[in-house]
C-alpha cells in the first residue's frame, strides 16, 4: 500500500475516475497506487481535499439529522447517488465519493435507514418515515 493508494480508497474512487480528477492517463494512476512511480504532491493535495469534502458531507448529512431532531427509532430514507452527475450537484466529482460519503455517516447514524437512489427518493438529503411505513 502506498500513501496514494490509501488516499485513493478513502475516497472510493476507482483509478480510472482517479486518472480524470487529476488529467491524466488511468496507466499514471496505477503506477501511483502501486508504487512503481510517485505521484505530484499536487495529486495527493487533490485527493486530501477531496476526502475533506467526502467527510464535509457526511458531517452535514448527520447535522441535518442532528437539526430535525429525529428519534433514533424513527426509520429514515436517504437519498444516494448513482450517476456522477447527480454527485456533481451535490458537490462531489463522482457517486462513488457521495456513496463513500453516506457510508461515513452511516457510522454515526443510529436509526434504521434504507438507501434509495436520488430518483427514487422523496427529500433531496434525507426523510425520516412515520413507524409502520418502513
Amino acid at each position: 500500500m502506498t500513501p496514494y493508494g490509501l488516499l485513493l480508497l478513502t475516497t472510493g474512487m476507482s483509478l480510472k475516475q482517479a486518472a480524470s480528477l487529476h488529467d491524466v492517463r488511468e496507466d499514471t494512476t496505477r503506477s501511483w497506487s502501486s508504487g512503481r512511480r510517485q505521484p505530484p504532491t499536487e495529486a495527493l493535495d487533490q485527493l486530501r481535499d477531496l476526502y475533506d469534502q467526502i467527510q464535509t458531507v457526511a458531517d452535514n448529512l448527520v447535522q441535518h439529522l442532528e437539526d430535525l431532531d429525529v428519534d433514533d427509532a424513527l426509520p429514515l430514507e436517504i437519498a444516494v447517488c448513482t450517476t456522477d452527475a447527480e454527485a456533481v450537484d451535490r458537490g462531489l466529482p463522482f457517486a462513488a465519493c457521495h456513496q463513500r460519503a453516506i457510508a461515513c455517516a452511516l457510522t454515526v447514524i443510529l436509526n434504521p435507514v434504507e438507501l434509495v437512489t436520488v430518483a427514487q427518493s422523496t427529500a433531496s438529503l434525507v426523510h425520516a418515515r412515520p413507524a409502520g411505513n418502513a
